[in-house]
C-alpha cells in the first residue's frame, strides 16, 4: 500500500460511519434500489459514439469501498472441522455500477468454496449419496472501525444475494447475517457482545428494491480487554462484515460453490439504547426478546 490505512473516526465521538461503496463516479443514481437518473438517457441529436464515455464525477460523494475487501477479500472459513486454508478456493471483488442500492455503485464480492472438505455426513449407499447434506459457513470482513469501550453501537447492512452458478435453486440454501464484530487482525470476538436490533424491509413495494435485504445488530465492547488493538485515539479497532451460511442438499452439485454478494450500504452509529458490558437495560432486553 502506498498510504497507511487509517480507520474511520469513532461514531460515538464525531460522526456516524456510513458508506454506499461509491468511489465518487458513476453512470446513474439510485435510491433504495431504484434508478432515478440515467446518464445514457440522452437526446437523439447527441453523438451516441460519445455516450460510453459519459458519466458523473463528484469527489464529495466518495465513500469507503470497504478497506478490508481490497485488493482481495479476507474470507474466513468458519465451517466446523474445516481449516481456513482448505475451504476457500477463490475470492474476488469489483465495483458494480448497474445494480445499486444508494448512490452510484455497489461492491460485488465473490467467494468460491470447496465442497470436497468438511462433509458432515458420509454416504454409504447410492440412496444416501443422492441426498448429502453439507453445511458450510464463512465470515466476510468488510470494514474496519474504531469504537469506544463500554459504548453501545448499532450496525446496519444492506445486501443482495446473486445467483452463484448452474446449480438448481432447490439444491442450495443460503442465509446471511451480520458478522459479529471482531478485533481487527485477530478475528477474535472475545469481549464483544452482540444484541438483536429491529429492522424492516418494506422500504418500497418496487420489486427491484425488494431484492435487497436489510440487517441490523447492536454491540458493545468490554473495557477489560488487555489484548485489544488500539489506535492513537485510544479506540478499540474492530472489523464489520457479514456471516454467510450455506447448505447443499444434493450430491449432483459441483465440487465448488460460488457465492456472489452485492454490498449496497453499511452504517454504524451509537445505539439509542444503553447497553453495558455487565448488564443490559430492561428496555433493550424487551426489544431483544421481541
Amino acid at each position: 500500500m502506498f498510504l497507511p490505512r487509517k480507520v474511520p473516526p469513532d461514531p460515538a465521538t464525531r460522526i456516524g460511519f456510513h458508506t454506499t461503496f461509491c468511489p465518487g463516479v458513476g453512470r446513474g443514481w439510485w435510491g433504495d434500489g431504484r434508478k432515478f437518473y440515467n446518464i445514457f438517457e440522452t437526446s437523439e441529436n447527441r453523438d451516441k459514439a460519445m455516450e460510453k464515455f459519459r458519466g458523473w464525477t463528484d469527489v464529495h460523494k466518495q465513500t469507503s469501498m470497504g478497506d478490508l475487501l481490497w485488493p482481495s477479500p479476507r474470507v474466513v472459513d468458519t465451517t466446523p472441522g474445516v481449516n481456513d486454508d482448505e475451504g476457500v478456493k477463490e475470492t474476488g471483488v469489483k465495483s458494480r455500477s448497474e445494480v445499486v442500492w444508494n448512490g452510484g455503485s455497489s461492491v460485488r464480492v465473490l467467494t468460491v468454496l470447496s465442497l470436497d472438505v468438511g462433509k458432515q455426513d458420509q454416504a454409504e449407499t447410492e440412496e444416501e449419496e443422492e441426498s448429502i447434506l453439507q453445511f458450510r459457513s464463512f465470515g466476510l470482513p468488510v470494514q474496519s472501525l474504531g469504537v469506544s469501550s463500554a459504548r453501545a453501537y448499532e450496525v446496519r447492512v444492506v445486501y443482495k444475494l446473486e445467483a452463484g452458478g448452474e446449480e438448481e435453486p432447490d439444491e442450495i440454501e443460503r442465509d446471511v447475517g451480520i458478522f459479529a464484530p471482531s478485533r481487527l487482525g485477530s478475528n477474535s470476538e472475545d469481549g464483544i457482545k452482540t444484541f438483536a436490533a429491529p429492522t424492516t424491509n418494506e422500504s418500497d413495494s418496487n420489486s427491484e428494491a425488494n431484492e435487497w435485504t436489510k440487517l441490523a445488530i447492536r454491540f458493545v465492547v468490554d473495557n477489560t480487554d488487555a489484548g485489544a488493538s488500539i489506535n492513537e485515539e485510544r479506540n478499540t479497532l474492530i472489523s464489520l462484515g457479514l456471516s454467510v451460511f450455506v447448505i447443499v442438499t444434493s450430491s449432483s452439485a459441483s465440487k465448488s460453490l460460488s457465492i456472489p454478494i452485492l454490498l449496497g450500504q453499511i452504517s454504524s452509529v451509537p445505539s439509542e439504547y444503553e447497553l453495558f458490558s455487565d448488564k443490559v437495560s430492561r428496555r433493550s432486553v424487551a426489544l431483544v426478546a421481541s
